[in-house]
Parts: structure tokens; C-alpha cells; sequence
């Protein structure tokens, strides 16, 4: 199928995996490079509850956006077209609920295991999901619904 008819971001990876890939390369990481900033295991209630917080506000904040995105008959996943712009409930706030809380789910288990790898790989998570899928859905989308897509990109916070 050519570029021009791809009704599709064409993201680079589907995202889910950059955040099994992170935890992946992070338990790895922290077998073969150990390093320590986080407190042992439970040890710091402040820190459990935290990460728990931010775990359960990542999973959360996710799952409100895919239910946005049903309630208005789109599609979810980023290899099948767009069918409606969606700018209420979460995404009035985010244009990127989906992805906000799935870096905030990563950030707070990482944390709540210790895996300071995963704390360190927050960053390269996010670039990825950045570069990788979100840069490519948002050219995807200016391209499908234009103007409309331009005025909620100006009224709408990519990340918060």
C-alpha cells in the first residue's frame, strides 16, 4: 500500500511494547548493572505509596482514554484509521491520555519495584513514544481531519 493511500499513522512500534521492551531492558539492566537510589523494597512507606499512586493514576488515566475513544466509535489501535477526532472527557486535558498514563504506570512500577533502570529508562520511553508514534499520529491526524485537528492541537496540551 503507497503512503498516500495508508489510512494510518504508520507509528514505528505498537506502544504497548515500548513499555514491555522498557521493563524488559530494565530487569535485564539492573541484573547485569545493579545500581541503587530508591529505597529497599517496601522499606519506605512514602515510596510505596507513591509509586502506587502513580501506578494506579497511570493505569487509570489510560483506560479513560480508550474508553473515550469506543464511546465515540474510533478505533484504539494506531495501525487501523482514525474515524472520529475525539476532544471531550480526558482529551480535553491531554491530547495524549493513552500514552501520559502509560509513561506514568511505567514510572510509578518502576519505582514501586525498585528498578531504578526503569526510573533512568522513563526518558528514552518517553522520546520513544515521542518520536516513534506520537510526532507520526499527529501528522496522521492534521492530514485526515485538517483544520479541526489544528484548532484542538492549539487548544489541547500534547502531554499535560
Amino acid at each position: 500500500m503507497s503512503e498516500h493511500t495508508r489510512d494510518n499513522p504508520n507509528v514505528v512500534i505498537f506502544p504497548p511494547l515500548i513499555l514491555l521492551i522498557g521493563f524488559g531492558l530494565a530487569i535485564l539492566l539492573e541484573w547485569l548493572l545493579p545500581i541503587t537510589f530508591l529505597a529497599p523494597v517496601f522499606q519506605s512507606k512514602f515510596q510505596t505509596g507513591f509509586s502506587a499512586i502513580l501506578a494506579l493514576t497511570g493505569i487509570s488515566v489510560a483506560i479513560l482514554g480508550v474508553m473515550e475513544l469506543r464511546k465515540h466509535g474510533t478505533n484504539v489501535e494506531p495501525h487501523k484509521p482514525a474515524l472520529f477526532l475525539v476532544h471531550s472527557g480526558v482529551y480535553a486535558l491531554t491530547r495524549n491520555p493513552i500514552y501520559v498514563g502509560m509513561v506514568t504506570f511505567f514510572l510509578g512500577v518502576s519505582v514501586f519495584w525498585n528498578l531504578e533502570w526503569g526510573v533512568i529508562l522513563t526518558l528514552p520511553v518517553i522520546l520513544t513514544l515521542h518520536y516513534g508514534v506520537i510526532k507520526r499520529e499527529e501528522a496522521y491526524l492534521g492530514n485526515k481531519f485538517g483544520a479541526a485537528y489544528l484548532l484542538f492541537r492549539k487548544n489541547t496540551r500534547r502531554w499535560l
